[in-house]
Formats: C-alpha cells, structure tokens, sequence
C-alpha cells in the first residue's frame, strides 16, 4: 500500500523591532502546533497563544509558560487593557465564545456561536463568525455578555476592527464571485470598499484554517501572510491603493499566524515547516 503523509510542526518565534535577522524561537518540539490559530502581545509584554492542549501564557521570552484551559480554547484575542481574553471553545460538539480573566480565571460565555473571535480598540465589544451550512456571517457582543447583533447578510469571515473604531475589515466572498477583502462599517452593513485579494494570499491557510490580517496602526494599510515556494513573509497593502510592500524576509518556514508591535512591526510568529512524504507500506495483512 502507498500512502500520503505530512507533517507539519508550528512554534513560536519573537523578532525585536520586526528585524528577522534577529528572530528568535520561545517554545520548542515536535509534533507541536504552537500559535496555529492565534497568538498575541498583551499590554504588558507577554504572550497568549493556541497551544497544543488549549489557550496558554507565557513571557516575552518565553518563559514560565501556563495553560489557561484544559484540552480546548482556540483563537485567543486579548482586550486592549489586557484584563480579559476572549477565544473559541468546542465542547462536546457545540460552539461558543467564552470570556476570561487574563489569568485564566471567572469565565463568562458571550455567545453559543463559533468563531474567530477579535476585539474593537476600546475593548467593549467582541467581533466574531458565525458559520451556518457553510456561509458565514459576522457578529458582535458586548464584553460584558448580552444580545448579538448581525453585521452582515453576505459571505463574511474574520473581521478586523480598525484603530479608529470606525470600519472592519474582513474577508468576502459574493456568490459564485472571486474573493475579495471588505472594509464594512463598524455598525454593520454593505462593504464601503473592496479590495482585491493579493497575489499569493488566499484567505484560508495552505494546511486549511483561517488566515489572519491585521489593521496597521495608522489604518491606511493591512498587514498578511504571504506564501511563496514554500516560505512565508509578511506584507502589508494600502487601502486606498498603491503598491505592496515586503515587512520581513525569511528565507524558510511558513508562517500560521502573526501579531505585530505597538508600532506596526511584526514582532511574533507562529512558524514552522512542512514535511510530506510518499510512504510505502508492505508486508501487511
């Protein structure tokens, strides 16, 4: 019998003031997934990140890592003052949004919907994805719990709050149309702007999940992955137009998620590679 098999391992890696030729690796392993989806600076300089066995914290060095959940927790947000994370949890086949301390303790469930979750910069409310037989929408809900509100009736995924406050991107995809990036605004509705998708950008990950963006902080510009031959750097695009510009220059490793500094430079990374082989298996009954 001849088989496909592929691994792939992700850890997580720093890079002071965005310079890769400085960059340094925090966690270490095989058979790791570290950051795959999600991972991020709190106010105070250290890391929460997707580990292998649910949400975790750690220093900016890496040291003293904690988990924060037990064998579950994915794409962990921290609010902008650092008090809480917010992040998707599966149990026992059902979907939800919970809230936490940034400790880990007083969880508090936001919404009984998955997905993605991100915040707006004045930390009040909670933007996340809803999928229904494989359309998706986005949502929003107070911090503090509450009623969801709808933002949008059309294909939607991964919204993005701008530093402003004032407008979300997000990706879009319009029936049996190209997928394109949306600026929509914050209280919901039609894309004000579309922007096409970037070359070697696609809006899900090569091994299949979510692709992250971020909002630069003079929001003129987003910053994304991009892929080629098997290596990932981060680019950024302007809003308004003009020409792509390169952020960092690895020469190896594809990138899974990414967050950037206080002043836009990517700074953390969930990176790693990718190994396939073609095995043969003999001899078996």
């Amino acid at each position: 019998m001849v088989t496909f098999q592929e691994d792939r391992v992700l850890n997580i890696w720093s890079a002071p003031d965005g310079d890769t030729s400085h960059v340094r690796q925090l966690t270490h392993g095989s058979g790791k997934y570290e950051g795959q989806y999600g991972l991020q600076w709190t106010p105070d300089g250290k890391i929460v990140y997707e580990s292998t066995l649910g949400v975790s914290i750690m220093n900016g060095d890496g040291g003293n890592p904690r988990q924060l959940t037990q064998n579950n927790g994915l794409v962990p947000a921290v609010s902008p003052d650092g008090r809480y994370i917010v992040f998707s949890l599966d149990q026992a086949g059902t979907n939800s949004i919970w809230r936490m301390d940034i400790d880990g303790n007083n969880r508090k469930q936001l919404a009984n919907k998955f997905g993605l979750p991100g915040f707006s910069p004045d930390g009040r409310w909670v933007i996340y994805t809803v999928w229904d037989f494989a359309e998706a929408r986005l949502w929003k809900v107070s911090i503090d719990g509450g009623e969801p509100m709808q933002l949008t009736d059309y294909n939607s995924s991964l919204g993005v709050v701008s530093p402003d406050g004032k407008s979300i991107a997000c990706g879009y995809w319009p029936t049996n149309l190209p997928g394109k990036i949306a600026i929509i605004p914050f209280e919901g509705g039609q894309p004000t702007k579309l922007l096409d998708i970037p070359p070697d950008y696609n809006t899900v990950k090569v091994n299949g999940g979510p692709q992250p963006i971020h909002w630069l902080p003079d929001g003129r510009s987003l910053a994304y992955i991009v892929t080629r031959d098997g290596v990932s750097n981060i680019w950024s695009m302007p809003i308004d137009g003009g020409a792509p510009k390169q952020l960092t220059n690895f020469t190896s490793d594809q990138i899974a998620w990414f967050d950037l500094s206080r002043d836009g430079k990517p700074t953390l990374f969930s990176r790693g590679a990718t190994t396939k082989d073609v095995v043969l298996i003999k001899d078996f009954k």
